[in-house]
């Protein structure tokens, strides 16, 4: 196995602007609404030389609640298109949301 090479790799993955990412999703979101969320999973996807996705695995209060949220948001260089999405457990591709706070006005419905 080629160690340095698979070092070179994950060195360039390590570049992606994972702080970036985070601060656009919580940018306008209220402070108290921000400390409930408790990230689990921060991610950059290649799906292939068109799709790239930028995603967030979240719960709400605690690991237990199972009330997770996954942003996802995607480029599409081949339509020229940036696409986020807000997903819920129970809202997963049967309601759209538009930011977090659907997301936990979602949950507070049901």
């Amino acid at each position: 196995m080629n160690t340095v090479k698979y070092e070179e790799l994950f060195a360039a993955f390590g570049k992606a602007p994972m702080k970036e990412f985070l601060e656009l999703l919580f940018e306008g979101v209220p402070p108290a609404l921000k400390k409930r969320l408790i990230i689990e999973d921060v991610s950059y996807h290649r799906h292939n030389a068109d799709i790239v996705t930028l995603e967030a695995w979240m719960v709400i209060d605690s690991p237990e609640s199972d009330r997770w949220i996954w942003v996802r948001v995607e480029s599409d260089s081949s339509r020229n298109m940036i696409e986020k999405q807000f997903l819920t457990k129970d809202s997963y591709r049967k309601q759209e949301l538009h930011s977090l706070e659907d997301c936990f006005e979602y949950y507070d419905e049901h």
